[in-house]
């Protein structure tokens, strides 16, 4: 990303002696041949400031005076390196390959807690595979849209319900006598059961025997209750509906804003780049000659998640303009950013600001 930035200023002239007496020019790759981008250039044991690669991985270094530089190129991700060029030419060239680091990450382990349930409903399952009987589903129940049992059963094939309003009997087709109703295994009283005591939203399954022939052994009791046929009524598995409060959701969005404010990410590597909330502007009298050119500069920093340009990361600026330099960078560490937005989150972002200083009319 880059900003037009314009520092209106009235410029004294370039100090003599300030440029490099050579450069060295290059492009840093990766172990695939691909550019890198933001790869910090820095001589070791000088005071010159570091410069960073663009998103073509070329890079431009100005060591200080000397027959050779040591470079070295560090970038997030890869292994250091270091290269050392000797004074031969005014423009040195180097091909710069940098090796991406893995990082070992500890062994992940799932567990999938085991839900009884499961256990409890596996003889339905096997059961409905084999289709003996007639078995209702709980996706079933959902497409009645109603509450009332024996409404599940008004459709079934042989199966009778009694129009008294205040027990509905059922009776299968061919027997006088009602079913034994099993409720979650567990056979229940002897006799007539209401079954529109039981909610059918509670219910996640039902199995219907029409006739003794047909009532798997699993259902047969030691008196014969099963003789006019079985009804086997499975119950829904306990489910946690509770809703997530205000806290837990403050909680959730402070976790993932703690989880990203301790990276700082590329331009391309975020959905929103930062930015500057205004334009900025730096003014300031001095003697500069009508002909001199315009001087520039190039910094990087981090901006934080709130905003503002983080202390506790680097600074890097690269400034030939004099006094002014200190100015921009008290300018820059002071001005309002919008933040950049990774995944709907703020967070922290490198910036890199081109500046040029021209004169104000």
């Amino acid at each position: 990303m880059r900003y037009a930035l314009l520092l209106l200023a009235t410029l004294a002239a370039p100090a003599a002696g300030q440029g490099s007496a050579w450069s060295v020019r290059g492009i840093v790759r990766d172990s695939g041949g691909r550019p890198v981008r933001g790869v910090q250039v820095t001589q070791a044991g000088a005071s010159r400031g570091a410069v960073s690669s663009d998103a073509e991985g070329a890079f431009r270094f100005d060591p200080e005076r000397g027959d050779t530089a040591r470079l070295v190129f560090r970038r997030l991700g890869f292994r250091p390196a270091e290269f050392t060029v000797a004074h031969v030419t005014d423009v040195a060239t180097l091909d710069v390959r940098l090796v991406p680091i893995p990082l070992p990450l500890l062994p992940v382990k799932v567990m999938a807690r085991p839900d009884p349930s499961r256990a409890r409903l596996a003889g339905f399952e096997l059961r409905s595979q084999r289709g003996s009987g007639v078995f209702i589903t709980r996706a079933r129940l959902d497409q009645l849209q109603t509450r009332r049992f024996t409404d599940a059963l008004r459709n079934v094939p042989g199966v009778q319900i009694s129009p008294n309003p205040f027990v509905r009997g059922v009776r299968f087709r061919g027997q006088r006598c009602p079913p034994l109703v099993v409720l979650d295994g567990a056979p229940a009283a002897a006799g007539e059961f209401d079954l529109d005591m039981i909610d059918l939203g509670t219910v996640e399954g039902i199995e219907i025997y029409r006739s003794s022939a047909t009532v798997p052994m699993e259902f047969n009791t030691t008196r014969n209750l099963e003789a006019c046929g079985v009804i086997a009524i499975w119950s829904r598995p306990a489910r946690d509906h509770r809703r997530e409060g205000a806290d837990e959701a403050r909680e959730r969005v402070q976790g993932a804003l703690r989880a990203t404010t301790d990276t700082a990410y590329l331009e391309d590597e975020v959905d929103l780049p930062a930015d500057l909330t205004s334009g900025l502007s730096v003014v300031g009298d001095t003697d500069a000659p009508a002909g001199s050119g315009p001087l520039r500069a190039d910094l990087q920093f981090v901006v934080g998640p709130d905003g503002k340009v983080d202390p506790t990361r680097p600074f890097l600026m690269e400034c030939a303009a004099g006094g002014w330099c200190d100015r921009l960078r008290r300018a820059i560490q002071e001005a309002p950013f919008t933040p950049a937005q990774r995944n709907g989150v703020a967070v922290a972002q490198w910036v890199r600001l081109p500046v040029e200083f021209r004169r104000s009319p």
